[in-house]
């Protein structure tokens, strides 16, 4: 960059203040999540329950707990059209 009136900044010039700038976020970012993982209290969740077997008497979650989490994953099957 110049000190002369109606100099134009150059594409070298504006990437690397972008990277310059990039990289110092992301470091803040990163120190901070650093910084804040030690001042985290202690979970309050309940542990995860063992695996419930699906056949039997009753499906899991109705004579136990519900599940804290679940999983899916939709997908189409199309025949090939090569």
């Amino acid at each position: 960059m110049s000190d002369r009136p109606g100099a134009r900044l150059s594409r070298r010039a504006l990437l690397t203040a972008a990277a310059t700038t990039g990289a110092a976020a992301t470091g803040t970012a990163v120190g901070g999540a650093l910084l804040a993982d030690g001042d985290t209290p202690p979970s309050t969740t309940r542990a995860p329950s063992p695996t419930e077997p699906f056949h039997g008497k009753h499906q899991p979650g109705i004579a136990t707990p519900q599940q804290h989490h679940a999983s899916s994953r939709p997908s189409t099957w199309r025949p090939s059209t090569r």
